[in-house]
């Protein structure tokens, strides 16, 4: 009766919570360990790193590319100005 007064369970109650808390039962394990979540996330990075470079590769090639018609046109205005008549 002390164990009763002490908790406010009965013999009963206390065995059904023992039971139903301490049971071992298996955890079902969901979605993926620390390690390999880390690896995805590596691999994420890594990845976003290269098209990165990738896209900014291109964007200097398209640069260059800009600079070069730009004094390719300058080349053209300059000819058409001398050989065209100025009237």
């Amino acid at each position: 009766m002390a164990e009763t007064a002490k908790h406010g369970f009965t013999p009963e109650q206390l065995a059904w919570l023992e039971e139903r808390f301490n049971a071992v039962r298996p955890v079902a394990d969901h979605g993926f360990d620390r390690a390999t979540v880390m690896w995805i996330i590596g691999g994420l990075t890594a990845l976003g790193v290269a098209v990165a470079g990738v896209l900014y590769a291109e964007i200097g090639s398209v640069r260059d590319q800009i600079q070069v018609n730009t004094a390719s046109l300058a080349r053209i205005e300059a000819i058409l100005d001398e050989r065209l008549p100025s009237d």
